[in-house]
């Protein structure tokens, strides 16, 4: 039996809460993103390319967050229960890529507390802080993506795919879509990196 669509608002606290997660994923790369507008070469430039990656990478701590926050929303409105929309692709995607998120956090948190034990110093500046984020979060979309796009293909064919018409769901959606292409973006630069 098919769960009716329900309809959830869109409230002043739901816009404050994205604004929020939105400021927060560009603190990390605050100090970078002026550098990079500033010499944006051009869409004609042999350049842009890789200029466009780092826009991306940059985008990559927004996006997490914002997919943390889909999910503290959505528990907000549904009652604390995840049961229901797991069913939903948007929320699938968010709760799959919390996961390897909150797993890839807590593996740089080890490498970086061993680097900082090893080498007895921490990292010179905020905007080098910045950049580890970036480009570990880079690395890690890879996998993001690939889990999301796996677990969409086994929910459409298992006939789970059931998408609901709320704003938390749609956005679930656009979120996990991103993660897919920042991952197809991410693995195509490192191969192109590496000339392989």
């Amino acid at each position: 039996m098919t769960p009716t669509p329900r309809s959830v608002p869109f409230t002043l606290l739901d816009a404050l809460a994205l604004v929020a997660a939105t400021a927060i994923g560009m603190t990390p790369g605050r100090s970078v993103w002026a550098k990079v507008i500033r010499q944006w070469p051009g869409l004609s430039s042999p350049a842009a390319g890789d200029y466009f990656t780092e826009l991306v990478y940059l985008s990559l701590p927004c996006l997490a967050m914002l997919t943390f926050i889909l999910i503290a929303l959505q528990l907000r409105h549904s009652g604390l229960s995840l049961a229901h929309p797991m069913q939903q692709p948007g929320m699938t995607a968010c709760i799959i890529a919390s996961v390897f998120l909150a797993f890839g956090g807590i593996i740089i948190a080890v490498r970086v507390g061993k680097g900082l034990i090893s080498f007895g110093r921490q990292f010179p500046t905020r905007q080098d802080r910045g950049l580890f984020l970036v480009e570990s979060l880079s690395v890690l979309s890879i996998v993001i993506g690939l889990a999301v796009l796996a677990s969409w293909v086994s929910q459409a064919l298992g006939h789970r795919w059931r998408p609901e018409s709320s704003w938390i769901d749609r956005t679930g959606r656009v979120v996990g879509s991103i993660w897919i292409a920042a991952g197809s973006i991410s693995a195509w630069y490192n191969l192109h990196r590496l000339d392989l």
